[in-house]
């Protein structure tokens, strides 16, 4: 799937989720808003406990005599066992009278209370805060999406905070749920909390290799809790008819989770090489002492001094409140550079606006229900008049706050702006380079409070990285390093946090690290200037420990862009006077040379024709040594067959040099050209120069066998693996032994097949059908194909992860039609194989018969000659093959216009010499500006053979 789709999905599915939050939100309120007419039953049961037990005891219950722990034996004479008949005994109307059977530690007595409505004010005092806490935490899950969108573990986040929001919600209900149905959704949220919690064990504070080698891992949890949720709700409709064993499981489940979730965090924070990590897992451990602290004090009071910290309230709600805070924290508190400042002062809004709001709900409702009585009597208006005054009190204070936000987040921008003005005061004066890297160190270390600072610039003539002035422990570093790099491409500054987690560091992760590690840096801030890299400043950690913000890294950028500018007018300055005092010693030494070349111009010119006459019979003598040497090296270099290939052209002599660098590497090599090339020739000389010449060489056409053919003929299979199997049978990876296997027409193997031969070029490694035993796979792997697999892969026919293991390095033979010169030949050695094996004597071709072959486009390539030429050598009955010899329905027996010029034009053309020469080597370096990976791409020569050519003319 692309990142598009994929995007399009995560937006979908967050959508879905959001559409079930706000259904079962607005359910829920609408339960609220009809609590206000059930009657006040003066006490509440705990859910887990037996459904006759009181948890906790109102107003009414307390004034009736009940206490939390006392047994409800029977209600108006009449007893129960289950939560719909104790419903059925109970009176319902207003002003009805309940009668309660209690029994206390043996002693029984009864206790009537009479029934009157809630009120949606008392309603909402007992239901609504948990209400609106739990969407708050809900936001939070939004919130920590929207900063992170479509990553993992802000999806997982999401999940658990909108799942935990919302089973907060229905922690403290002043009646019971209607519709009926709408109880399942909280056993279901019951049941799937300790899964959400698992999953983020995996995930956060990173995600475990395991999760990376099996993705389905993370589903085991959620059937574990759907199993639970089965269960819960075959035995009961509703949490309150839970019984006790059930609850206990539940409740286990659920601490097991949590448990796993800070052992996990423990052994990260123990354990793991990233330090993003371990402050991520040490933060969450905090959160986790603190939110434990509440239930821990409460049992340590109850058993030394047997008293209730919380009597009749939910000793895991304080747990609930701070844990998801702290993990949506960590998620987003260390993405310190990728996060826009504007989205941090978002959340920041957001964060205190709810807080505020929440504030004020509880003030107004506090009021309302402290002046109620008040209202009740006659006295609206003064209570309309309370409740103004707290709205506009609470209205000035939140714009006070709301400009305190905006002073902290903004700040920087005055404080700052001082400091960005002496930058620039300051650059535009220095002309020299100790001056500017002089101030950079300053206002690292005395500004920023850097513990250390360094500042590496470019040597051009060298091409690396040379500190000029800090504390750099590190020599020099080349051009062409991976971090150099990365620093190069992304031009923007590279934390240690970058080298953990970007995905752009996947491939030269451990090599960057490397750079880090040696340098001593936390943050790095390369110096741009005209689009290239011409220095970086590298800081460690700051000397209080702390992370550099959002606002440090605007100011470093800032005087990174002036700095570069600035040094290069340093360099320019220092050019400019260099070549002054280089000018004047010239002058100097002129005005010199001109008095002594006046007085020698009278001998010299009584020489000159000797001179010259001596100077051209060198020359003469030159270019024919010259001519001799060019002639014996190309008849050295450029051999006319190579193995079995025949080809004296260009193109052929670069894949013969190619072959040889690669006889002996154990690299997958993928061998790419239309039919006809010779692609099996290029493999056979492949295994016949290198080392594995003694070893068996296999060959397996992809394209010629079915799917469950190939699997068999590649793998082999024991006895019985399928219909037909009644013995072993060895497969071509195993008889390959530690030769070579040619996989000829790859591009035609089915999706399903690539799979399983990607596992065995990664893991080198294999299981015959039908057998669980793994074979290791020494054989070096070469595949060829007439197809175009980039396209095959954008068109997802094709692996793109085989299609890269395939093609470490990639051979690629030209058409018959791009060299032309080999013709001739191919021709000659037809004409000698038939002429051996038809006992015939054919010498050549007529020189009609030559052009016609030369100008035809052979669209079947060397094995369309070859053929040819076998159907004339059966038919022929001369020595030279005539224009008459040639088949009847032979397209190319009158060669158009554009068969005829490409063939003249190449005849025309100049070769260019091999790219060997100082010069060339030269101007392909500073055009690549001395990246010499480039310049050997532009020279179209080997790495290995450009350091080869560096070393002989002596460039570094």
């Amino acid at each position: 799937m692309n990142p598009t789709n994929r995007e399009t999905g995560s937006w979908f599915a967050f959508g879905l989720v959001m559409a079930f939050i706000l259904a079962v939100a607005s359910l829920y309120f609408y339960n609220i808003v009809k609590w206000a007419d059930e009657p006040q039953w003066g006490f509440f049961f705990r859910s887990g406990s037996a459904i006759d037990v009181i948890g906790g005891v109102r107003e009414k219950g307390r004034h009736a005599g009940m206490l939390p722990g006392d047994r409800i034996l029977s209600i108006n004479g009449k007893t129960f066992r289950t939560i719909e008949e104790r419903r059925s005994v109970q009176k319902y109307r207003s002003q009805e009278k309940n009668t309660y059977l209690i029994d206390r530690g043996g002693v029984r007595f009864e206790v009537t209370i009479t029934n009157t409505p809630i009120g949606f004010y008392k309603s909402f005092q007992q239901s609504g805060f948990l209400y609106l806490t739990g969407l708050g935490y809900v936001l939070i899950g939004i919130l920590v999406f929207l900063m992170m969108p479509h990553r993992h573990e802000s999806w997982v986040f999401y999940v658990f905070a909108a799942c935990l929001g919302l089973l907060m919600t229905f922690l403290i209900r002043s009646g019971h749920l209607k519709p009926a149905w709408f109880n399942t959704i909280h056993i279901f949220l019951y049941a799937f909390a300790p899964a959400t919690i698992l999953h983020l064990a995996l995930v956060v504070p990173e995600k475990r290799n395991l999760v990376t080698r099996y993705p389905m891992i993370q589903l085991l949890p959620y059937v574990a809790s759907l199993l639970l949720f089965v269960g819960l709700r075959s035995f009961a409709s509703e949490m309150l008819a839970v019984s006790r064993t059930w609850f206990l499981i539940l409740l286990s489940y659920l601490v097991s989770a949590l448990l796993v979730f800070i052992l996990s965090c423990v052994h990260w924070w123990l354990r793991s090489p990233s330090e993003i990590t371990r402050v991520r897992a040490k933060l969450i451990l905090i959160g986790a002492v603190i939110a434990i602290s509440v239930p821990v004090a409460d049992m340590v009071a109850h058993t030394l001094l047997n008293v209730y910290l919380v009597p009749g309230f939910n000793y895991y709600l304080p747990f609930l409140v701070i844990f998801p805070l702290t993990i949506g924290y960590t998620i987003t508190r260390h993405n310190l550079f990728d996060i826009d400042a504007v989205i941090r002062r978002t959340f920041g809004y957001t964060l205190i606006t709810a807080g505020l709001a929440l504030v004020y709900t509880l003030a107004v409702f506090a009021s309302s229900d402290w002046l109620g009585s008040i209202g009740q009597e006659g006295y609206n208006i003064f209570l309309f008049g309370v409740i103004l005054f707290v709205v506009l009190v609470f209205d000035f204070f939140r714009k006070r706050i709301q400009k305190i936000v905006d002073r902290i987040f903004f700040r920087l921008e005055y404080d700052y702006r001082e400091t960005i003005e002496k930058i620039s005061r300051s650059m535009s004066t220095f002309l020299n380079i100790d001056q500017i890297v002089g101030f950079m160190l300053d206002f690292s270390e005395n500004v920023l409070f850097a513990g250390r600072s360094c500042v590496m610039l470019l040597n051009r003539r060298k091409h690396i990285y040379e500190p000029v002035g800090g504390a750099c422990s590190v020599a020099f570093l080349e051009a062409g390093e991976p971090f150099i790099q990365q620093l190069a491409g992304q031009k923007r500054e590279i934390t240690r946090y970058d080298i953990d987690e970007n995905p752009l560091f996947a491939m030269d992760r451990q090599a960057c690290k490397d750079n880090f590690n040696r340098l001593g840096a936390s943050l790095i801030v390369p110096l741009i200037y005209e689009n290239h890299l011409t220095g970086f400043l590298a800081l460690s950690r700051k000397k209080s420990g702390r992370f550099y913000q959002y606002a440090d890294v605007l100011l470093l950028k800032t005087l990174a862009n002036q700095a570069a500018v600035a040094l290069e007018n340093a360099r320019l300055f220092t050019d400019l006077e260099e070549q002054t005092a280089r000018l004047l010693e010239t002058n100097l030494k002129l005005k010199e040379e001109i008095a002594h070349r006046r007085e020698a111009e009278a001998q010299l010119s009584q020489h000159k024709r000797q001179l010259e006459e001596r100077v051209a019979r060198q020359r003469i003598e030159l270019e024919q040594r010259r001519q001799a040497l060019a002639a014996l090296e190309g008849d050295i270099n450029k051999g006319h067959r190579f193995r079995n290939i025949i080809g004296k052209s260009e193109p052929m002599q670069a894949i013969y040099t190619l072959i040889r660098e690669l006889a002996d590497v154990s690299a997958t090599v993928l061998i790419t050209g239309e039919s006809g090339t010779g692609k099996e020739l290029a493999a056979e000389a492949l295994h016949v120069c290198g080392r594995r010449k003694d070893q068996p060489f296999v060959k397996v056409n992809c394209a010629a066998l079915s799917e469950s053919v190939l699997e068999s003929e590649l793998f082999g299979h024991v006895k019985g693996a399928f219909t037909g199997a009644d013995k072993d049978k060895i497969g071509r990876f195993q008889k390959a032994a530690y030769g070579t296997i040619l996989l000829d027409e790859c591009g035609d193997v089915s999706i399903h097949f690539q799979k399983r031969l990607l596992r065995v070029l990664q893991e080198h490694e294999f299981e015959r059908l039908g057998d669980s035993v793994t074979i290791p796979m020494h054989a070096r792997v070469i595949a060829a194909t007439n197809q175009d697999l980039k396209k095959l892969v954008n068109q997802r026919e094709f692996r793109e992860d085989l299609y890269y293991r395939l093609k470490v390095v990639e051979i690629k033979l030209p058409p018959l039609r791009e060299r032309k010169e080999d013709i001739p030949l191919l021709i000659h050695h037809f004409l000698e194989l038939f002429s051996r094996q038809l006992d015939k004597k054919i010498t050549t071709v007529s020189p009609e018969m030559l052009r016609i072959l030369m100008f035809y486009h052979w669209p079947g390539n060397v094995r369309e000659l070859k053929n040819t030429l076998e159907h004339i050598c059966i038919l022929c009955k001369n020595e030279i093959i005539t224009e008459n010899d040639l088949p009847v329905d032979f397209p190319g027996r009158y060669p158009t216009e554009e068969q005829v010029l490409p063939v003249l034009m190449s005849d025309n053309k100049t070769v260019s010499p091999p790219p060997d020469d100082r010069q060339a080597l030269l101007q392909a370096l500073k055009q690549a500006w001395w990246n010499k990976t480039r310049a050997a791409e532009i020279l179209g020569i080997s790495r290995r053979t450009l350091y080869r050519r560096l070393k002989e003319h002596q460039l570094g």
